[in-house]
């Protein structure tokens, strides 16, 4: 986050995360190399976002018809993030707001160069789960050694 702190996520998709890893190759934003590559370099088929990138203005036209693209949903049942991509009122009838999996919005901003933001009560609770984590261990902190008997 821009504060600092950190927000985590889990469950990504293996192809959604090589093609994000892809996209950020592509552009210049991540020149490091990562031990298991998930990418296959040698491998000749296009993806879909290949694809997408290869169409003349698709950025622009991405550019111009998301307005914001906001990871603001938690679903503690399923323990599931969602993230809202609010659309241009020009580029839109129905819809102004949809609903997306968030590795998939975040694509899809990376390609229409849009930022990604967090709801700040998402990141608050994540760090209150945390905080609680690290309160729930104190009491064991200060021991060197378990006493079989008391437990």
């Amino acid at each position: 986050m821009e504060d600092g702190r950190i927000f985590r996520m889990g469950g990504i998709s293996l192809d959604i995360a090589a093609e994000i890893r892809k996209y950020l190759a592509k552009s210049g934003g991540s020149r490091r190399r990562f031990a298991g590559d998930l990418i296959n370099r040698n491998d000749p088929r296009f993806t879909i976002i290949d694809m997408l990138i290869d169409f003349p203005d698709i950025e622009k036209v991405l550019h111009e018809s998301i307005r914001e693209v906001v990871i603001d949903y938690f679903d503690p049942n399923y323990n599931i993030y969602g993230a809202s991509i609010i659309l241009d009122d020009a580029y839109t009838i129905a819809k102004k707001r949809v609903m997306m999996i968030p590795s998939h919005a975040i694509l899809l901003a990376l390609i229409a160069n849009r930022k990604v933001f967090v709801a700040k009560e998402l990141v608050d609770d994540q760090m209150l789960s945390e905080d609680e984590l690290d309160k729930m261990t104190e009491p064991y902190d200060d021991l060197d050694e378990w006493d079989e008997e008391e437990f």
